[in-house]
């Protein structure tokens, strides 16, 4: 009975414990922030747990510097972020008409983000680009402009205007200008741009353009995301209907 007595006292100690002083746990935080194109906005994240990012328009597109160690799910106006590891990177959130820039880190213990409400910081009226392509891609730098043609005979032109690096990273953009040179319709999922070194593919890299279709003689813009861990040389391919043009990117337009 004595026994019975003294483990229903440690119990009631233990609750009312509890009661008087609840276990601590990392809070997460729900904050506002405003962003424009000339800063990378930082995001904190917490390993278990899910930090949600809220637009006011419907993202559209993203582009995640590395996406072995996150995971991404689009909910209406929402992006869903859970780290996969504590490898930090950049991501790129395009909608309608902006260009979003994050920083993500991954923490262990302290404050992380669980909801995070984006705006788009205003200044002057934003131009109309589609969601697909941008060319005010926030923190990069101008590195150079190589002018170089890609020239598939009667079908399609190619040509790099500029190549851009992010401040301190290695993480690059190509902008091209892409022209139909035939008679017909292109539509511009038919159309690879792949960048490689001794033949393998690049990883990561993205190609995007701002239109879906280019009508006879038309032009549109698009830009090749890439990483390079190394500022060496690298080949440009440019397929279309089973024709290939490639030429040497020099590693001084780096």
């Amino acid at each position: 009975m004595r026994q019975q007595f003294m483990k229903v006292s440690k119990f009631l100690f233990v609750l009312g414990f509890a009661l008087l002083f609840p276990l601590s746990l990392p809070a997460g935080t729900v904050r506002s922030i405003e962003v424009d194109g000339s800063r990378m906005a930082h995001i904190r994240l917490r390993m278990g747990q899910s930090t949600v990012l809220r637009f006011p328009e419907k993202p559209k597109k993203i582009v995640l510097g590395n996406g072995n160690y996150y995971s991404a799910e689009f909910i209406e106006n929402d992006l869903a972020l859970q780290p996969q590891g504590t490898v930090g990177t950049n991501l790129f959130v395009y909608s309608e008409k902006y260009t979003y820039g994050f920083l993500l880190s991954t923490v262990t213990s302290g404050h992380y983000d669980d909801l995070v409400q984006v705006s788009w910081k205003k200044q002057e009226k934003p131009k109309a680009i589609s969601a697909k392509v941008v060319l005010n891609t926030p923190s990069f730098q101008s590195v150079s402009k190589p002018h170089t043609t890609f020239a598939i005979s009667n079908t399609l032109q190619v040509d790099i205007r500029e190549i851009q690096r992010l401040k301190g990273k290695d993480f690059y953009i190509l902008d091209l200008d892409i022209k139909n040179l035939s008679d017909e319709e292109i539509g511009l999922a038919d159309i690879e741009i792949v960048a490689t070194r001794r033949k393998k593919k690049l990883l990561p890299q993205e190609f995007v353009a701002k239109d879906e279709k280019l009508a006879p003689k038309e032009s549109t813009l698009a830009r090749v995301f890439l990483k390079l861990a190394q500022s060496r040389g690298f080949t440009l391919h440019v397929k279309i209907n089973d024709r290939e043009v490639s030429r040497i990117v020099s590693r001084r337009y780096l």
